[in-house]
């Protein structure tokens, strides 16, 4: 009985490497996941500084495709961002999220919403290339699979300057003032 016991308790746990205290790689043979590391991810999203957590299902930053599951809670602020010269993706799981599209002048142009199956919304998305992004979460947490190309080069993800750093409270309040008056212009339309 124990050796069963042992053996199921095993098949629940997955191999992983903390590279950050957000970033976690899948270090088994190969990644099969399980609504129970879905649940781990989830909580260590919850407690970490930035509110979020991602499990990479590649091996390493030079890896040529990159496969990503995320979780961002909905106190999560992401400063928009975008890659030069990649397309990636976002295929959700669970929750909903908005993807809000930007300018490189910082005037919002689109705002995307996505759920899981049960929303009834859009469930992939591809955005353009070369286009400023930021995910706003619309319920407890969303769960993600993103995937784009490697290798992960760091001078390649551009952080929109007309946005606050993560660590700006009071700019970050300012900016979702300021983002409000224009999604309702969008909104509007």
């Amino acid at each position: 009985m124990n050796a069963l016991l042992n053996h199921y308790l095993k098949s629940l746990l997955m191999k992983i490497k903390q590279e950050t205290p957000e970033v976690y790689y899948i270090t088994d043979h190969y990644a099969l996941l399980k609504k129970n590391n879905f649940d781990q991810l989830v909580n260590l999203a919850f407690k970490s500084k930035r509110k979020r957590a991602r499990y990479c299902a590649h091996q390493n930053k030079e890896s040529d495709l990159h496969d990503m599951f995320e979780v961002f809670t909905n106190q999560t602020y992401m400063h928009p961002l975008k890659q030069k010269h990649k397309n990636y993706s976002f295929h959700i799981i669970q929750g909903c999220v908005d993807v809000y599209l930007f300018s490189d002048e910082g005037d919002l142009i689109n705002i995307i919403s996505l759920g899981d199956f049960e929303s009834g919304k859009a469930f992939y998305f591809m955005p353009p290339k070369n286009t400023y992004r930021m995910l706003v979460t619309k319920t407890e947490f969303v769960l993600y699979h993103e995937a784009t190309i490697g290798p992960f080069q760091k001078e390649d993800t551009l952080f929109a300057p007309w946005a606050p750093t993560e660590t700006d409270m009071d700019g970050i309040k300012v900016f979702f003032s300021q983002l409000k008056e224009q999604v309702e212009k969008i909104t509007a339309v």
